[in-house]
C-alpha cells in the first residue's frame, strides 16, 4: 500500500481530522473542488466550520492543476490576473491570529522563476501596507528594493500601523519549490519573541521583537488565499493545503500535522533529521 493510499483509506494514521480545526482545504481532496472551465469557483472547507473559499469573478479565479506535487492536485494562483479565493464572513472568525493563540501552516510554492523579484501574498486577512489594517499575514518576497532574498515571513497589526509580531527568514524556502509554511502563535505574550514562531519544513523560528498592543476587534478583511487583502500582492503560486487550528497547539500535535503534510505531499526530505515524523507517518 502506497502513502497516498494510506492517508486516503487507512483510519490508523493521523490526519487533521482528529484533532479541531477552524479551516482545513485540501486540494488533493477533488471531491471538495468546483471548477468551471478549470477554473476554481469554490474550495470546500474540511474542517466543519462551511468556511469555504470562493471567487465568484471568473477573470480572477486560480485553476486547478492534476498531480502536481507527489500525484496530487493543487490551487495555482496567477499574479497577473489577480486570482485569489476568499473564505466569506471570517473576518471575525480568525481573530487569535492577531491576538491570541492558534496555528496556520500551508503547503506552497511560490514563484514560476529563479529570481522573482516579486512580493507576494501567500494568505492572511489583514491588509497589509493600507491604513489601520488589523489581522494576520503570510508572506513571501524577493524583491530587490527591499532588499529581501527569498524571505517567508509573518506578520500581525493592531489595527494602528503598529506590528504585534513579526517574523521571517531568507532562503529557506526557495522558489520554484514546494515547502510547508505557517505560524505557531501567541499574540498577547508578554515577551516579545514568545509570540510568535515562524514553521518552515518542521522548522521553528524566533526572534520577534515587536510589542504592539493586541487588538480584539475583527480583522480587516475575510482571510483570504492568494492574497492576503492587499489587492496588489498576489501570489504566483500554488497552494496544496491549509490549515488552522485555534487555541494553544501542543509540540506533539504541531508535529504530527507537519508529519502528515510532509509525508502526504512528498516533503519528508524538507523536514530536520530530529523531526520524530522524518521517516515515521504519524499515527492517532
Amino acid at each position: 500500500m502506497t502513502l497516498a493510499q494510506e492517508f486516503t483509506w487507512n483510519e490508523t494514521v493521523w490526519n487533521p481530522s482528529m484533532i479541531s480545526t477552524a479551516l482545513w482545504l485540501d486540494a488533493a481532496d477533488a471531491s471538495t473542488i468546483t471548477t468551471v472551465g478549470g477554473a476554481v469557483s469554490q474550495w470546500d472547507d474540511k474542517s466543519g466550520n462551511g468556511r469555504n473559499a470562493t471567487q465568484p469573478t471568473s477573470g480572477n479565479r486560480p485553476t486547478y492543476q492534476s498531480s502536481v506535487q507527489n500525484s496530487k492536485n493543487v490551487i495555482r494562483f496567477n499574479s497577473a490576473s489577480s486570482q485569489f479565493l476568499t473564505c466569506s464572513n471570517t473576518a471575525g472568525a480568525f481573530n487569535y491570529l492577531h491576538s491570541g493563540q492558534g496555528l496556520i501552516i500551508a503547503v506552497v510554492k511560490a514563484g514560476t522563476t529563479a529570481d522573482p523579484n516579486a512580493l507576494y501574498g501567500v494568505l492572511g486577512n489583514a491588509g497589509n501596507f493600507l491604513p489601520n489594517r488589523r489581522g494576520f499575514s503570510l508572506y513571501w518576497d524577493d524583491r530587490i528594493s527591499v532588499p529581501s532574498s527569498n524571505r517567508i515571513g509573518v506578520s500581525a497589526y493592531d489595527g494602528l500601523n503598529n506590528n504585534v509580531y513579526s517574523v521571517n527568514q531568507e532562503d529557506i524556502l526557495l522558489p520554484q519549490s514546494f515547502g510547508i509554511a505557517g505560524a505557531l502563535i501567541d499574540a498577547a505574550n508578554g515577551i516579545a519573541d514568545n509570540r510568535v514562531a515562524l514553521l518552515i519544513n518542521g522548522s521553528t523560528y524566533t526572534g520577534n521583537t515587536d510589542t504592539a498592543t493586541v487588538s480584539t476587534g475583527d480583522a480587516s478583511f475575510d482571510f483570504q488565499l492568494g492574497d492576503y487583502a492587499t489587492g496588489s500582492a498576489y501570489l504566483q503560486g500554488d497552494i496544496g493545503e491549509t490549515i488552522i487550528v485555534p487555541g494553544a497547539v501542543s509540540t506533539l500535535n504541531r508535529q504530527k500535522i507537519e508529519g502528515y503534510l510532509a509525508h502526504k505531499w512528498g516533503l519528508t526530505s524538507n523536514l530536520p533529521a530530529d523531526h520524530p515524523y522524518k521517516t515515521a507517518i504519524p499515527v492517532p
